[in-house]
């Protein structure tokens, strides 16, 4: 049986260790900058999109204010 031959042992640990090899640097070198650049696309987008509804949330509380000045002085001329 060759599986369990002890000559060749050696040729199958080199065999796996070569293809064990060949994969981890295909992860390291393709994979993983690949899913590095999209994380940071996607982390870039939010804060974009986060930064707009900033934009949005202080020019809804620009009018919010106004409304509140406009509601106090037309309070004040009532009570006057």
């Amino acid at each position: 049986m060759p599986q369990l031959d002890i000559v060749t042992y050696i040729v199958q640990y080199i065999w796996v260790l070569i293809v064990l090899l060949l994969l981890f640097s295909f992860i390291v070198l393709g994979v993983l900058p690949r899913l590095q650049q999209q994380l940071a696309l996607r982390a870039w987008a939010e804060e974009g999109l986060i930064g707009s509804n900033k934009v949005e949330d202080n020019k809804e509380s620009e009018s919010l204010s106004l409304l509140k000045k406009g509601l106090t002085e037309v309070f004040k001329v009532l009570c006057n």
